[in-house]
């Protein structure tokens, strides 16, 4: 069967691409062919030299200024003005030729070594769009001249007209996600079975491919990977970590949607705790029209968060994948459920510290309601687990049902939060 990894264009996301690579390469996987589009193009490159130290070294090494012929403020400052398509426009009226990218082609130059590219005996795919013949350009290594590699996969990133165009033999070259920015097809079109596809959810064009030609597994991110175009140390970092760990979920080595746990960690902490859970989901337990379309409301947001079933274990660890995100814990690491379960109980408790010192005062739950709505997300969750706290479920169930109406993903996991300081 003949492998391949498709890396779609996204700029300084694409680190993400790079934390993916590193866990399939530990899991095993070896890719016959590798695809790329724009930064997907320069991964291509790194990932046929199977080199994850260079790759990490590079990502969390670059610098905005690094990569383009412009101040890190001045860029961060004009992002802050608007968006991407704001800053093409502006770039396009100006009829300037896009910003410089010498510094781009020096970390090229510096981390591609052609020749231990073409002899590693992956396939290496590009995609790049002729400027002025508005032509897609599908090369493989054999289609580009000895010595050009880097020309190739820096026209593949050209970004215009933010960036100014490549010229390769008198011919300019732009983006190839002016043609396709996650090159599956082009994987399938060198003979591709099976194909891992990373999708950064960029701009660009997606022209599709013919799903019956290969098995593709898609992996993309669920957390916000921050501006294409701002390239940070501390984010690259992030996100390579993100990757790594979408990439573990996907192939099912750990569990979870947002957030990573040890698997069948909630299935045995459920099962301990099966009365205790059973008991919280009947006193929940819908009696009214209102109360039936909040406990369907709650369902739903768990099945989004992958409890394909109604299992204690799976609601459970979807409900605290909800809360986990609400308490903002780091979803660069992976959890048990008991280690969920303190720092669930933790966060709470210092949220709830706060807002009683900045009330100089207990608060009411009526109180507490109020005040979610200053707070956001996290208040209403912790609203709900507040409520619950004070009144217990019984007394409680109204409130929680409304909430549940109107914020089921909160008061999925306030509940969660509620059960899992319950059960500490």
């Amino acid at each position: 069967m003949k492998k391949a990894l498709a890396l779609a264009g996204g700029g300084a996301r694409g680190s993400f691409e790079i934390g993916v690579w590193k866990a399939l390469r530990e899991l095993g996987w070896r890719f016959d062919v590798v695809t790329g589009v724009s930064v997907g193009a320069l991964n291509a490159g790194i990932v046929a030299m199977d080199d994850p130290e260079t790759a990490t070294q590079v990502w969390e090494n670059i610098t905005t200024s690094q990569v383009l012929d412009v101040e890190d403020k001045s860029l961060d400052e004009r992002i802050g003005l608007g968006s991407t398509v704001r800053l093409i426009q502006e770039a396009a009226a100006t009829g300037a030729n896009g910003i410089k990218c010498d510094g781009l082609r020096s970390i090229l130059e510096r981390c591609i070594d052609e020749e231990r590219v073409r002899a590693s005996g992956v396939e290496v795919g590009v995609i790049t769009v002729g400027l002025d013949d508005r032509k897609p350009y599908r090369l493989f290594l054999p289609d580009i001249p000895d010595g050009r590699l880097c020309d190739y996969l820096l026209a593949s990133a050209a970004f215009y007209p933010f960036m100014e165009p490549v010229e390769i033999d008198g011919k300019r070259y732009i983006d190839g996600g002016y043609y396709d920015t996650m090159p599956v097809e082009l994987a399938i079109s060198a003979g591709a079975d099976e194909v891992v596809a990373v999708n950064l959810k960029a701009v660009g064009l997606y022209r599709g491919y013919d799903a019956s030609a290969a098995r593709v597994i898609r992996i993309e991110p669920k957390w916000d990977l921050g501006h294409h175009l701002i390239f940070n140390k501390s984010v690259a970092q992030t996100n390579i970590a993100l990757g790594y760990q979408e990439a573990m979920r996907v192939f099912g080595k750990a569990e979870g949607w947002k957030y990573s746990f040890e698997k069948g960690s909630f299935a045995s902490f459920a099962e301990a705790h099966r009365a205790e859970i059973e008991e919280l989901i009947r006193d929940l337990g819908p009696a009214t029209t209102p109360g039936q379309w909040a406990i369907s409301g709650l369902y739903r947001e768990l099945r989004r968060r992958g409890a394909a079933d109604r299992s204690l274990g799976e609601l459970l660890r979807a409900a605290c994948d909800m809360a986990a995100e609400m308490m903002k814990l780091d979803p660069t690491r992976v959890y048990t459920a008991e280690k969920t379960q303190t720092l669930l109980t933790e966060k709470y408790d210092e949220l709830m510290t706060q807002i009683r010192v900045e009330t100089g005062k207990k608060m009411t739950a009526a109180q507490l309601n109020r005040i979610a709505r200053l707070l956001g997300d996290i208040g209403v969750a912790g609203s709900v687990a507040a409520t619950l706290e004070k009144k217990g479920l019984p007394d409680a169930r109204a409130a929680v049902l409304t909430a549940g109406t109107m914020f089921p993903h909160e008061t999925a996991a306030g509940l969660a939060v509620y059960l899992m300081k319950k059960l500490l």
